[in-house]
């Protein structure tokens, strides 16, 4: 999808933020830096759409994004870009230890989502709570070469296809 000169995409597999961020350079990029309330708002409806198939309300309103803790309390883009916007809910980011930011609707009636500190690895109480967790990937400036379009389509139905799988395995 696009948005302000930039293609964006969800990783194809759930995992830990480096998990994500590892996907994205494997394709070239990083995961999104978001420069202002109106990329932030286009990110909230992009994830509620590519999420919401088939998961509850809960699971469709997260995905990591490219923010982390640069070291001593602070914060910064994955691909070096200024930090020109944030959207932390209220009393974020806390504790130290959470180095990875995520997006996350709290509710069908937030206009945006806001954003989250947290572990590279959510705890287990997070992820039955929440769900898996896709990072947002964002080409910048360029629109990806076909090809590119083509390889992450196919991870996509790929991605999709091993994850019912294993849900299909774990239900028997």
């Amino acid at each position: 999808m696009h948005f302000g000169g930039s293609y964006y995409a969800l990783t194809q597999n759930y995992g830990s933020w480096q998990d994500a961020q590892d996907e994205a350079v494997a394709l070239g990029a990083n995961l999104v830096a978001i420069g202002s309330p109106k990329e932030n708002a286009f990110l909230t409806t992009f994830i509620a759409q590519e999420r919401c198939r088939g998961c509850t309300p809960n699971m469709c309103n997260i995905a990591w994004i490219g923010y982390r803790d640069t070291g001593g309390g602070n914060w910064g883009w994955i691909n070096g870009e200024p930090v020109t916007y944030t959207n932390w809910y209220p009393g974020e980011p806390n504790l130290s230890a959470e180095d990875y930011v995520h997006m996350v609707r709290s509710s069908w009636d937030d206009s945006q989502a806001r954003w989250n500190n947290l572990f590279d690895v959510p705890s287990y109480e997070w992820y039955v709570t929440f769900g898996p967790i896709n990072g947002v990937v964002e080409v910048s400036g360029a629109i990806p070469e076909p090809s590119t379009l083509i390889i992450w389509s196919l991870l996509g139905a790929l991605g999709t296809g091993l994850g019912w799988w294993r849900r299909r395995k774990r239900a028997v």
